[in-house]
């Protein structure tokens, strides 16, 4: 009985304490002072946050840089019968360690049976009896070239074609003209993405 009439004496206590705290704002202040106070403590909690985003997009954007694909080691089949689109391909893509040239599929094949490529460039518009699509299913169907990444190329380009291209088994689309900026986010895709 004691020890209830001891803790029901210091709850009083501790009571009483709470009720002489004084919590009114020590000093008289308007709505709009308030609403004011309230709005910089939001812009402070923004800024913030922007600050922290800020910091993050910069962390992955080095990563990202940190990723970047050295094509230096890459050796690239260019399936293309226009000799500017060569001439293009062959200057935006210098770092490449060697590219070949062929403008037709049936020469293309003597060329892979003597040199081993990285990834093979193809347009879909060939010279020869056989176009892009039907050189992709030939090529699909070889042992030792099924597994090579093949990237679409075109410069007439309808809607629905990179849809259409990826869907008949190429790895990816670019249109023409291609620029070294659009085969290197073609081939950071493809290459990076495997690791």
């Amino acid at each position: 009985m004691k020890k209830k009439q001891v803790e029901d004496d210091s709850t009083q206590q501790e009571i009483q304490e709470f009720e002489k705290l004084d919590y009114s704002p020590t000093e008289d202040i308007s709505d709009s002072e308030y609403i004011q106070q309230e709005s910089d403590v939001e812009e402070d909690v923004s800024e913030t946050i922007k600050n922290e985003l800020s910091s993050y997009v910069n962390i992955l954007q080095e990563v990202k840089s940190q990723q970047s694909l050295d094509i230096s080691k890459l050796n690239c089949l260019y399936l293309e019968d226009q000799v500017d689109s060569q001439i293009l391909f062959k200057v935006q893509l210098k770092e490449l360690h060697d590219v070949k040239f062929a403008v037709s599929f049936e020469e293309a094949q003597q060329v892979m049976l003597n040199y081993q490529f990285d990834f093979i460039v193809m347009d879909i518009n060939l010279q020869g009896e056989y176009n892009g699509l039907d050189a992709l299913k030939i090529i699909k169907t070889m042992p030792a070239f099924s597994s090579i990444p093949i990237i679409a190329v075109t410069a007439y380009v309808l809607p629905g074609d990179k849809e259409k291209f990826i869907a008949a088994g190429f790895d990816d689309f670019i249109s023409k003209p291609i620029f070294k900026e659009k085969m290197m986010e073609s081939l950071e895709k493809i290459f990076l993405s495997k690791y």
